[in-house]
């Protein structure tokens, strides 16, 4: 990082303040938090800080701003540098908490919270080898702390290193009380589904739709062929979605529950205008009835998009029930939502819904209103899709491929769970995707 573009950095980001443009100052100081080095640099930290807290002030306000002052004007604190990252943290600033972190860590090498929230300020922003180093660096904390052996065996697992995570999580030792038995419950089914689901994915570096599995138990169902060996891999970027789309996914949901010999008798439909226009279709599509959803009643949950479900929406969706599977047509995996759908069609950076067109802001009108006397026709369109082979389709997203893949991964998929929350979307474990705006 050279001192003259480090600086016209600062400078360009106090000058978008300055014009009103907070956000945009963010931008353009968030990968600033992201060099390497900048850790062991105070006085280009001390900086970077004073601009962060008068960026904050005008996007989170007074009380987190002052953390981040705090942490400017002392930069050899491991308290104040503590608690700017945990509060980054909460803020989901992963870059800024690591950096500052990661200061702390330097200074204060055997605390083990600071590691610890170091290690998840990585492992959320994706940069699980570092996690991996750093606790490596700190055998002292990982041979008295559980939770940091786990986090080992859990980030080895997710830069693709198996064998290594396999030979982590025997080291882990009996855990002790609930939590620690859930994270030990955690990390063995990773492993399971990781073991199981060799013979039809390579686990590799671009093999989306068996990492997704691995990380979550969660079925991914088309994977995108834009851009697939210039850096994306198989997600969406910016993407608008079609009625064909719609289908396909419906589709596809049906011929996997198929081959589990699962097919839901009732489509179960939630309160955002998207989800139940996709539900009814969905219910038309798999000749079953459609009803509200209902926490005791078996049936497939039909969710457009759980990012953008209704506020009324039962919090019992995010959780597993007997013979209920959810699925959710569209994913943000740069925003990821509260849970994992059992099954999703597509994972997006920016996703326009069918028949809208983007606006300014980067946000569009949803599917028509089921009370409105057009919803025949946006149901209608779903259904009346026509899904042709795409000469564009990736060899690997033939529908035969993903029923091949839904057979191997029955047993140890999330649908096949009958309690417990739902889990949180990783973005992939060792399969990355360009990051745009």
């Amino acid at each position: 990082m050279t001192t003259v573009s480090f600086a016209q950095r600062l400078d360009e980001a106090r000058s978008q303040l300055q014009e009103g443009h907070p956000q945009r100052a963010y931008a353009l100081l968030h990968p600033v938090f992201e060099q390497v080095d900048l850790p062991q640099e105070p006085d280009s930290l001390a900086s970077a800080l004073a601009v962060f807290a008068e960026v904050s002030m005008a996007i989170a306000g007074p009380d987190f701003s002052k953390l981040a002052q705090a942490a400017a004007d002392a930069v050899d604190n491991v308290g104040t540098l503590f608690a700017l990252g945990y509060e980054c943290i909460e803020q989901q600033l992963w870059g800024p908490a690591a950096c500052v972190l990661e200061r702390a860590r330097t200074l204060a090498p055997g605390d083990v919270a600071v590691l610890g929230e170091l290690v998840s300020a990585l492992e959320s922003d994706g940069r699980h080898g570092t996690a991996r180093d750093r606790l490596r660096q700190a055998p002292a904390l990982l041979g008295e702390h559980f939770e940091l052996r786990f986090q080992l065996a859990y980030n080895t697992l997710l830069v693709g290193d198996i064998a290594g995570a396999k030979s982590e999580a025997g080291a882990l030792g009996s855990p002790q009380g609930p939590d620690q038995t859930a994270l030990k419950g955690t990390l063995d089914a990773m492993l399971a589904r990781a073991s199981a689901i060799g013979p039809v994915a390579p686990l590799d570096t671009q093999d989306l739709r068996g990492w997704h599995f691995v990380s979550s138990g969660g079925l991914l169902l088309h994977l995108s062929p834009l851009g697939f060996h210039d850096g994306m891999n198989g997600r969406y970027a910016m993407t608008q979605d079609s009625a064909v789309r719609c289908r396909q996914g419906l589709l596809r949901v049906h011929a996997v529950l198929d081959e589990w010999d699962a097919v839901p008798e009732r489509v179960l439909l939630l309160p955002d205008q998207d989800s139940h226009v996709l539900g009814v279709a969905a219910a038309a599509m798999f000749g079953v009835d459609a009803q509200p959803f209902e926490e005791g009643v078996a049936g497939l949950i039909v969710a457009y998009d759980l990012s953008t479900l209704h506020p009324s929406t039962p919090a019992a969706v995010a959780h597993h029930h007997p013979d209920q599977v959810l699925f959710a047509h569209a994913t943000c995996w740069t925003e990821p939502p509260p849970c994992v759908a059992d099954l999703t069609t597509y994972l997006y950076a920016a996703n326009v819904p069918p028949g809208s067109e983007p606006n300014a802001g980067g946000t569009a009108p949803r599917l028509a209103d089921t009370s409105d006397p057009q919803t025949e026709l946006s149901v209608q369109t779903i259904l009346d899709a026509i899904v042709d082979d795409d000469p564009d389709e990736l060899p690997s997203d033939a529908l035969a491929r993903v029923v091949e893949f839904a057979e191997v991964a029955r047993s140890l998929s999330a649908a096949s769970a009958s309690e417990g929350l739902r889990p949180r979307m990783w973005d992939g474990g060792p399969v990355r995707s360009e990051r745009f705006g």
